[in-house]
């Protein structure tokens, strides 16, 4: 509401900030600028979810369902098959008007159904000037609570230890800089999460804020403010 009317003033526009604030919005957008850089995915609203969940009858399981406005791994789940992904939806379209409510949802209600990545997780911060440079930190390890066995896939555990060399950090970088300029973010800084897989780098997504406790992680670990 405020970026229209402030000038002379380096923000990020608006579209930038819709762009990498709603899943399927993000979506695509990295389908557009690269079809490689993000899984498969499908939007099901609460009007049509019960006649399009059928197309997914024929699908490669595992599936993973997100809201596309929510952030923090609410209502994230994760589908080993449709019997399993009619149950999952179902309970979260049940939940979403409420959550959305509670949780400050951005735009309609919808959930994101889309490939499970396997792989290593990683995120990465980065810095964007207004010329469109491109600056990234040092990539994090993540753990997320369903690789320990736990209920869900947010973070629980993030390390600045790893074992990428640095032509694998080059190609997590090349990946983050692309999601930054396929959401034509510009003046902020933005937080990237991959997955590291047998086939190369591929985007959970990114958001234009920064990542947990990373001023902490990054001034113990390398000295930077």
């Amino acid at each position: 509401l405020v970026i229209p009317h402030i000038s002379n003033i380096y923000v990020p526009t608006v579209k930038s900030i819709e762009l990498s604030t709603h899943k399927d919005l993000m979506r695509d957008a990295f389908i557009k600028y690269n079809p490689t850089l993000s899984p498969k995915s499908t939007i099901l609203t609460r009007q049509n979810y019960k006649q399009e969940l059928i197309k997914f009858k024929n699908f490669d399981f595992p599936l993973i369902s997100k809201p596309t406005g929510l952030a923090a791994s609410i209502l994230v789940k994760k589908s080993n098959s449709f019997e399993e992904l009619v149950t999952n939806i179902t309970e979260s379209f049940e939940r979403i008007e409420t959550t959305y409510k509670r949780n400050r949802g951005r735009g309609k209600p919808c959930m994101l159904v889309e490939e499970f990545i396997d792989g290593e997780m990683f995120s990465v911060d980065a810095y964007v000037n207004n010329e469109g440079l491109i600056w990234c930190l040092p990539p994090v390890k993540v753990t997320t609570a369903a690789a320990l066995g736990f209920e869900g896939y947010y973070s629980y555990k993030r390390n600045i230890e790893h074992d990428l060399n640095d032509e694998e950090i080059k190609k997590c970088n090349k990946t983050a800089i692309a999601s930054v300029k396929a959401l034509g973010l510009k003046n902020s800084v933005a937080h990237i999460e991959l997955f590291k897989t047998n086939n190369g780098w591929r985007i959970i997504e990114a958001g234009p804020r920064a990542g947990g406790y990373r001023q902490d992680m990054y001034w113990l670990s390398y000295g930077i403010d």
